[in-house]
């Protein structure tokens, strides 16, 4: 690594760059470029790593190389430490739908700060919070209020278990919710090139990391994702489940969201024939095809939902569950009854329902209602004539990039094709049809869209908001051709392809 001091990357750093360059010195230019151009960044993470643990949140693919350390952000736009501007493709992994710091919400927190009441006490915006999301959602009646999505997803399992007498919960193969226990057994995390190879009406139940009981893996029931044989294993199963888990859309069916609608509709109709209860995570889904949720554009009723990513006004952390009243009633928050009734569960916490979160997250909500259609509208066309202008753009360079996923959900630039009409769409089918190759060459790309003034992660995404109108995207689709064009010169095609 010649271009630029190896000394200031981090080790991981180091092998990932020289993974990425392949011993390629137009390659490694690049990162010699973005080293110099995020200098304080850079200085920043050195930083931060000697006085932190875990400092950067979720990202499956690695650390994040390079990371940029951020001073603004307005809109549809960041700035870093060394005055950078970047149009933002990433929006906090898709939570920040109406843009960074929304006019709405900040003038609702301004009115707010000196009269707030903090956490644990009882306000009317957590009243008024509760019942326009039970606006959104008629069918379920109560809420309750949390942090994070992980957290709520972990509440919603716990008052099936405490409701029901019974401890087994099913999951799907490949589906992630939340750093919670549930959410690392058999998720998707899984990009080390190991696919699993169980029988599938007898999937191993394995966990992700460490932290956790060895005994824990008798709880969970593993069910093969999109699959006939799930809905056959949870009738067999009926007399032990406390209830079914399933994300509506997981991120491996980003680019399939009817297929999945239509899956989650027939795990639905097994859990009402065999009196199971039904637990969605809408923590990333929640509002998003439908104003009522994935419950509503999929026609389905579930006993229970957790939301999160787009309730959280600026980021603030907040996250709801809320059901139909038998489950919810199960929540106690009264510790002198803790040992009197084990069909209660104890969920509790001092800042869940703060002013500050809920006030945030009920202008946001208010914003979303009054303009719904406005908004999803605008993120269905960006997105449309994005991935037309990615395919002239595939087209005109001669290499095969298109645009993943859905316009609301989570969307990202892959080289990667469809599956072709008839071919499986379960879990395991899908990743085996990721090549490894393609995926470093995402991993190359976003690099070269940062040098461009695009960021993302680690990951070319393609993330939108109500913030990203026609000047963001025309910058964008220059990034993306302009970093094609820069990849051919350098010969990543001739390596790849």
């Amino acid at each position: 690594m010649t271009s630029f001091d190896a000394s200031e990357l981090q080790p991981y750093e180091k092998k990932t760059i020289e993974s990425l360059a392949g011993g390629n010195d137009a390659i490694m230019e690049i990162f010699s470029l973005l080293a110099k151009k995020q200098r304080h960044s850079m200085k920043m993470r050195n930083r931060a790593h000697l006085a932190t643990a875990g400092l950067h949140t979720l990202n499956a693919y690695g650390p994040v190389v390079l990371p940029i350390c951020l001073t603004k952000a307005l809109g549809a736009r960041l700035e870093d430490v060394d005055g950078n501007s970047y149009i933002d493709c990433h929006m906090g992994f898709g939570a920040s739908i109406l843009g960074h710091n929304p006019v709405c919400v900040v003038e609702a927190l301004s009115r707010n700060l000196g009269n707030g009441v903090g956490g644990g006490n009882f306000s009317d915006d957590q009243v008024a919070l509760a019942e326009l999301i039970v606006r959104f959602v008629p069918n379920l009646e109560r809420v309750t209020f949390l942090h994070s999505g992980g957290e709520a997803v972990e509440a919603m399992v716990r008052l099936a278990r405490a409701s029901t007498g019974k401890i087994l919960i099913a999951k799907f193969e490949g589906c992630y919710h939340g750093a919670r226990e549930i959410g690392v057994y058999n998720p998707w995390m899984a990009f080390t090139g190991i696919i699993p190879t169980d029988p599938q009406n007898q999937i191993n139940a394995r966990i992700a990391t460490g932290g956790f009981s060895s005994t824990s893996k008798f709880d969970y029931l593993i069910l093969p994702y999109n699959s006939e044989l799930s809905i056959e294993i949870i009738s067999q199963k009926k007399h032990e489940l406390a209830a079914v888990v399933i994300d509506p859309v997981p991120p491996f069916m980003m680019d399939y969201v009817e297929d999945a609608l239509n899956f989650m509709k027939k795990v639905s109709s097994a859990c009402d024939t065999n009196g199971v209860a039904l637990l969605l995570d809408e923590v990333v889904t929640g509002f998003r095809l439908s104003k009522g949720g994935a419950q509503e554009a999929a026609g389905v009723n579930a006993q229970l939902v957790a939301y999160g990513k787009m309730i959280a006004g600026l980021g603030i952390p907040i996250s709801v569950v809320a059901g139909e009243c038998g489950l919810m009633e199960s929540i106690v928050t009264e510790g002198s009854k803790l040992d009197q009734d084990k069909s209660k569960a104890w969920i509790s916490s001092t800042h869940a329902g703060n002013s500050i979160a809920v006030r945030a997250a009920l202008a946001q909500l208010e914003y979303l209602s009054a303009n719904y259609e406005g908004i999803m509208n605008l993120m269905d066309r960006n997105h449309a004539t994005l991935a037309l202008e990615v395919n002239n753009i595939s087209k005109e360079i001669g290499i095969p990039l298109r645009l993943h996923g859905h316009s609301r959900l989570q969307s990202m630039l892959t080289f990667d094709g469809r599956a072709a009409p008839g071919e499986s769409l379960d879990y395991r089918s899908i990743m085996h049809r990721r090549k490894p190759e393609n995926l470093k060459l995402a991993l190359l790309l976003s690099f070269y869209l940062r040098k461009n003034g695009v960021y993302c992660t680690n990951l070319p995404t393609m993330t939108m908001s109500a913030e990203h109108g026609v000047e963001e995207l025309e910058i964008i689709v220059a990034a993306i051709r302009t970093s094609l064009q820069e990849m051919t010169k350098a010969g990543v095609f001739n390596k790849f392809a």
